[in-house]
């Protein structure tokens, strides 16, 4: 049996896996067992959950990330501790990232395996294990990794619809689903690019298909589709119109989130079109409006005030993705693009501020790192400005005072809800709407305000217990946000 697991700490989404689900059930389709664990960070009964239905000669399989990787790999320490022949593996994109790095600091892992899986377990099941590719692997007796990372892509379309084992157990109505894998974008920030994977997507048909199947028999009617672009070009114009035909054919009454670029952008018609079969909310990276970070980050983003005014416009709503601290950001940089944020009356977005540009490794198969073992080091750079550095940890200890993620996720979460509902219910919920949206709007301009304060503290020279003493009056007045909003 293979023992698949995994954590997740994305909760603005439904807790299952794709890359899991379709790992399983390609297992499964090959005629072999999969069971999916979904552990829980700092849980007490994580070990419990990797050892239960389970013997010395089944295959673990962890899918690790950055925020988890730490607590899952001691978790499987103490596995191997006990059970050493058991085979432990890891896979995810942080996982090929780092995989020297992993490697070196976690030895008693059997390997690191590349891409989704399927190749791996394809030749493994063939082989009945003798045959280890599409990874780094442990060469025995010698205790050392070898690369085979040779890897056959098995499209998206001859794979079958992922298994929904936690879908099942889940009681809301939202699910993730995916029409394709990878990416054309060559944004220098983001893991998609860095990890060279094969474009690869299904029919629309097969997609409109597997909706059907989760509404019917798992009760699901919001979708949210996890592709890296719903629409790349206009070579995908077709693939609208057969999306929104089959919708409109099947009487399905959902709603479904996508993710879209910016340059080239979709467009009011295609967008309206969406719209009229369910389409609610847009997922966008903008990242940062300054022209440094768009050159050097390769990323191209034209007319976005244009573009946002087209969602307003629909009444659909939208969540943009945003880098505000990077490594070579100023102070006038941060200015340009917090008063951006006030403009979209985006600044209840916290976790923007006290979270810094993830800079990801340049090559998997690099041993440098610190003499510690550090796997990760994403964060562990230095502003390059020092007024920079002041702003961002000032600000970092001023909202230790409240839960950001929390904070930000009732904002987030009930505007887009008042967006969904308020056709259906504007006129008997208007005034409790408008009484929320007041709020946010007038959290808006007081952080604003906040934010111009500290930057001109900074920029003055002001020393940290003085600029502090300043800031530390606002807490108050966040903590009253905090809890209005709740």
């Amino acid at each position: 049996m293979f023992k698949l697991l995994y954590y997740r700490t994305l909760y603005s989404q439904s807790a299952a896996s794709l890359t899991i689900g379709y790992l399983a059930a390609y297992i499964r389709q090959l005629g072999a067992t999969a069971e999916i664990s979904l552990l829980e960070l700092g849980g007490m009964n994580n070990a419990q959950k990797v050892l239960r239905n389970t013997n010395p000669l089944d295959i673990i399989i962890y899918k690790v990330n950055y925020q988890d990787y730490k607590e899952g790999c001691e978790i499987l320490r103490a596995v191997k501790h006990f059970c050493p022949d058991r085979k432990v593996y890891l896979l995810g994109y942080f996982a090929e990232m780092n995989c020297a790095a992993l490697g070196k600091k976690y030895d008693f892992i059997d390997g690191i395996i590349f891409h989704d899986g399927c190749y791996f377990i394809q030749k493994y099941l063939e082989s009945n294990g003798g045959e280890l590719c599409g990874g780094m692997f442990k060469k025995e007796p010698q205790n050392s990794f070898f690369y085979n990372d040779q890897v056959k892509n098995i499209p998206l379309s001859e794979l079958p619809f992922p298994a929904r084992d936690i879908e099942k157990l889940e009681k809301h109505s939202y699910i993730n689903i995916t029409k394709s894998v990878g990416c054309y974008g060559k944004c220098s920030f983001c893991h998609i690019n860095l990890i060279h994977r094969n474009f690869s997507t299904r029919s629309v048909q097969s997609v409109v298909d597997e909706m059907c199947f989760c509404q019917k028999e798992l009760g699901k009617k919001m979708f949210i589709f996890n592709d890296s672009a719903f629409w790349f070009s206009h070579k995908d114009d077709s693939m609208i119109d057969e999306f929104v035909d089959l919708l409109k054919k099947k009487k399905l009454r959902i709603n479904f989130m996508i993710y879209l670029k910016c340059t080239p952008f979709i467009g009011k018609k295609r967008l309206q079109k969406l719209k009229e079969v369910g389409l609610c909310r847009v997922f966008i990276g903008i990242e940062n409006i300054s022209n440094r970070f768009l050159d050097e980050y390769h990323k191209k983003v034209l007319d976005y005030y244009e573009i946002l005014m087209a969602f307003q416009e629909l009444k659909i709503s939208y969540h943009i993705g945003f880098i505000l601290f990077h490594p070579h950001v100023t102070i006038p940089e941060l200015r340009e693009n917090i008063k951006f944020l006030f403009r979209l009356k985006k600044l209840f977005r916290i976790g923007i501020i006290v979270e810094k540009m993830r800079m990801l490794p340049r090559n998997n198969k690099d041993t440098s790192f610190s003499s510690n073992n550090e796997v990760d080091k994403a964060y562990d750079y230095n502003f390059d400005n020092q007024e920079v550095s002041m702003a961002f940890d000032l600000l970092c200890s001023f909202y230790k005072c409240i839960d950001v993620r929390n904070f930000e996720n009732v904002c987030t979460s009930t505007l887009f809800l008042i967006n969904l509902y308020q056709n259906e219910y504007g006129d008997e919920n208007a005034a409790v709407f408008n009484l929320f949206i007041n709020e946010v709007n007038e959290f808006n301009q007081y952080a604003y305000q906040f934010y111009c304060r500290l930057f001109n503290l900074v920029e003055e020279k002001a020393s940290y217990s003085q600029i502090w003493s300043v800031i530390e009056k606002n807490q108050p007045d966040f903590i009253r946000y905090y809890y209005n909003f709740e």
